[in-house]
């Protein structure tokens, strides 16, 4: 009976703050500058994984500016949460699939996160989404992406899709390799905050239902894109290095 009265208040404020949010974005985002939009983003994130009831513990992060210039972030991608857990340890435009886009009320938050838009099922729209990958790279910005191009089952990380990399090249971006692992109050991995193999509101109940999730950020030494001649080999190095610490932890569970 506590967990759900637990999930039906979590639930309930998470509603508030995505309406709250989307007011925001639909308001003051318009003439704030970026600097202080940003952090704006970063309480907003840091209040989504709160009321979630996830602990974040983040594993020897080395570079601690919010704001990066010409920085790509990669991660495995788990959870609905993954986005709100980057974005409170960097400032970051995510490149995302073009259904999200259409999302009611969460399309808002997610546009004026600077969001970059791509089909993924048709290869013409990787040249143009490359372009605006790069153009945001220069612009000083940093740019984040899930190089899976889908969730994954909690058990591996999938082998990445190269094409999106081929930005960080053009732009000779440092790129910044992060591995997330939820885990329960025992230590076992968490499948309750798996998205693979549910749709968004029974991946939200099953996380909000947890009496205590943590969330295991390990941030692994940054690479220079400018070291690699083409984004097969950097996708390889990339995952080579994810899948060493995602294995290792998780074989600890």
């Amino acid at each position: 009976m506590f967990e759900y009265l637990r999930a039906f208040l979590r639930i309930t404020l998470l509603i508030v703050t995505a309406v709250l949010s989307s007011l925001l974005c639909l308001t003051i985002y318009w003439f704030l500058p970026y600097s202080i939009w940003s952090r704006i983003v970063r309480i907003w994130a840091f209040t989504i994984v709160k009321i979630s009831g996830i602990n974040l513990v983040v594993v020897d992060k080395t570079n601690n500016d919010y704001l990066l210039n010409n920085y790509m972030v990669v991660a495995n991608h788990m959870s609905w949460l993954d986005v709100m857990l980057l974005d409170t340890l960097y400032s970051i435009s995510f490149v995302a699939k073009a259904e999200l886009r259409y999302w009611p009320l969460l399309n808002i938050i997610i546009k004026a996160g600077g969001t970059i838009f791509i089909n993924r099922n048709r290869k013409r729209d990787i040249v143009p989404t490359n372009q605006k990958i790069s153009k945001v790279l220069h612009s000083g910005r940093c740019i984040g992406l899930f190089p899976e191009g889908k969730v994954n089952n909690g058990k591996e990380i999938f082998p990445f899709k190269a094409p999106l990399l081929e930005a960080a090249l053009q732009s000779q971006s440092k790129i910044i390799p992060i591995v997330l692992l939820y885990f329960r109050e025992d230590g076992k991995a968490a499948n309750e905050a798996l998205y693979y193999g549910h749709n968004l509101w029974q991946t939200v109940c099953n996380t909000v239902k947890a009496k205590q999730l943590t969330v295991k950020a390990f941030v692994l030494p940054e690479v220079d894109a400018h070291n690699f001649n083409s984004r097969q080999i950097l996708s390889e190095h990339l995952h080579a290095m994810m899948s060493k610490v995602f294995n290792e932890h998780l074989a600890k569970t």
